[in-house]
């Protein structure tokens, strides 16, 4: 549910509050905030305020799912220290707080329609039409284990902290010169020479049996079975319980009556419009329209050549600002309104067509209707369950006997890896997102918690087996074993090629003759940048980045996934001629310089507020 949260913004604010988040080790290091603790029931105090060794543990479970999930394959708990994860995620933890002590010194609030407004223009709390729907977010809440109180406090709270980013990195601009020599960074291009030398054409012997047992045993991770597990699983599905699930023509047309803004469709109007910075302009150019003279010939003769095509809407009353909304919802369709002042200035609109408000019928509105309280009702007996079958397994009851008692199907799966694929590596049909995240961050033996997959589905699995990752026997993989020799000795055949090509080019300070002396063909490539435009063909990213690594002359020899390449640099040349300026350069200094201030401000809220780490809760993980 908090990445709900996060995901309502993709905003430069979001990201640079994400950079704050993360710089704790590189603003302030780690062990001047040590302290011994007496106890493990906080985490840290910041300003003198506990973080509970609950929430510590709560966000590092999480952190490593994600860490997991971005990686293809579980993380286990020795592997997350040695990625620094721990103190990570602690790390973040204190800078939240001292975000939060900031802002509370500064006086700043989020108020309840902000709130208000975040929540319901979040698509998750929408119903099928569309709408913000109350039922819809009480449910999703409570599958994800909130109640209405926590989930509005958390979301104030990152609010806020957005808000003081906000006044922190507002107005940061990279100056002039430092995105103009970005751009000729990131506009630079250069030209090559390039042979490709490709493994698959090479010829070798076929081995013996000595040397394919010998190539076994010296390259044992590429014949290494993943880690296996075999798991019990029980799922709840709001589409499986609404098909159990019979709405009444009464119910329904209640439903209708209570729930008559969803089907109402308010009118809505397109208008183009001139606007003008005083009064006396804007009525010289309402009276030149109601003499007939066009409205684009009225937009050119005042600089605003655009506007003529420059049609807004269709909009409804709600979505403009009420003094706009009602001159623009009285004026005839077709026809233009008397000048009109707004904060913007003067407005002469004309309104270019009209759509009425309708409102669907109950017969229209019906089959909708049903099926959305027949969701509502199943994500209400989804919850029910859920809590049944959390309270019959805390009586001790097995996954299978609480799927027997409650009347639940129960799915065995008897082999899945990490990646929720079968022994023969085909994804497993029908599993729901986070199930093998979850199956492999479960102890063996064990129950997991109850997983929200996606909205309308939820699952709780039991890991009945771990096959530990284990070197397959060479008679198993004898056939693997030999392709993989193959395909290792023409590799090594075709980088001891590459390398002799390499050093006659140094030798004659040219690549063509070398090359066409032993068969090969140089290929000349034409200027290109660091992002391989202006290349004629899509050039490997480890080619690109050798060219733009070394200097003209220089010869280098490059891995590719299909053999070995040997380029030499030619020449540097500047951006083409009539190269526009590059927005996203501008965007990524300006995120730079902004990760900079709040690293600064970071090293700031160190020094006034007093930080201490238990050390005991980071050794419980």
């Amino acid at each position: 549910m908090l990445d709900a949260i996060r995901r309502r913004a993709g905003s430069l604010v979001v990201k640079i509050l994400f950079v704050f988040l993360t710089l704790s080790f590189v603003v302030w290091g780690v062990a001047d905030v040590f302290r011994p603790g007496r106890g493990a029931d906080w985490a840290a105090k910041v300003g003198g305020e506990k973080i509970p060794t609950s929430v510590f543990q709560e966000e590092y479970r999480t952190t490593l799912q994600r860490l997991g999930a971005s990686l293809g394959r579980p993380v286990d708990p020795e592997q997350a220290r040695a990625f620094g994860l721990p103190n990570t995620v602690m790390q973040r933890l204190v800078d939240g707080a001292l975000l939060d002590k900031a802002g509370a010194e500064l006086g700043l609030a989020i108020s309840d329609e902000a709130v208000r407004q975040t929540i319901t223009s979040n698509p998750q709390f929408r119903n099928q039409l569309g709408s913000f729907d109350p039922q819809v977010f009480r449910a999703t809440l409570a599958q994800a284990g909130f109640t209405e109180d926590r989930y509005v406090a958390l979301l104030r709270r990152e609010l806020l902290r957005e808000q003081l980013i906000t006044s922190l990195s507002e107005g940061v601009a990279p100056p002039k010169a430092m995105i103009e020599n970005a751009e000729l960074w990131r506009g630079e291009r250069r030209t090559a020479d390039m042979v490709r030398i490709a493994s698959a054409g090479i010829t070798i012997a076929e081995p013996d049996e000595p040397t394919l047992r010998q190539f076994h045993q010296d390259y044992p991770g590429l014949f290494t079975a993943p880690e296996y597990r075999a798991v019990s699983v029980i799922t709840l599905s709001a589409d499986d319980a609404a098909k159990g699930i019979a709405i009444d023509d009464a119910a329904l047309r209640e439903a209708y009556q209570e729930r008559q803004a969803d089907f109402t469709r308010p009118e809505r109007r397109s208008f183009r419009q001139l606007v003008f910075s005083d009064e006396a302009a804007a009525r010289r150019a309402r009276e030149a329209l109601a003499r007939g003279e066009p409205f684009a010939a009225v937009a050119s003769a005042n600089g605003q050549a655009g506007a003529a095509q420059a049609t807004i809407g269709p909009v409804t009353r709600e979505q403009l600002p009420a003094d706009l909304a009602a001159v623009i919802f009285q004026i005839t369709p077709g026809t233009t309104g008397d000048a009109v002042h707004s904060s913007l200035g003067w407005h002469v609109i004309e309104v270019t067509a009209a759509e009425p408000g309708s409102v669907l019928s109950f017969d229209e509105a019906k089959d909708k209707l049903a099926a959305d309280l027949k969701r509502e009702k199943a994500l209400d007996t989804m919850i029910d369950l859920g809590n049944k079958l959390e309270d019959t397994l805390g009586r001790g009851a097995t996954l299978a006997e609480a799927a027997t008692e409650l009347g639940l199907p129960l799915r065995t799966i008897p082999v899945m890896d990490a990646q929720g694929r079968d022994a023969t590596g085909r994804p497993i049909d029908g599993l729901p997102s986070r199930l093998a995240e979850t199956a492999f961050d479960t102890p063996s033996g064990t129950d997991s918690n109850l997983i929200e997959a996606e909205q309308g589905i939820s699952f709780i699995l039991h890991v009945d087996q771990v096959t530990p990752s284990a070197i397959r026997p060479f008679e198993a993989v004898r056939g693997q074993v030999a392709d993989a020799w193959r395909n290792h000795q023409r590799s090594e055949l075709a980088r001891k090629r590459a390398d002799e090509l390499a050093e006659q080019a140094r030798d004659a300070g040219a690549l063509p003759a070398p090359a066409a002396a032993k068969g090969l063909k140089a290929q000349t490539m034409p200027p290109f940048t660091r992002t391989g435009e202006g290349s004629s063909e899509a050039l490997p990213p480890a080619i690109i980045e050798s060219v733009f690594a070394g200097k003209p002359g220089e010869v280098q020899v490059v891995p590719l996934d299909d053999g070995v390449a040997v380029v030499r640099i030619d020449a540097i040349l500047p951006p083409a001629a009539g190269t526009t300026a590059d927005s996203a350069v501008r965007t990524e200094l300006t995120e730079a310089l902004s990760g900079d201030l709040l690293a600064q401000y970071a090293a700031g809220l160190r020094q006034r507020y007093s930080v201490e780490i238990n050390p005991r809760a980071l050794e419980q993980l």
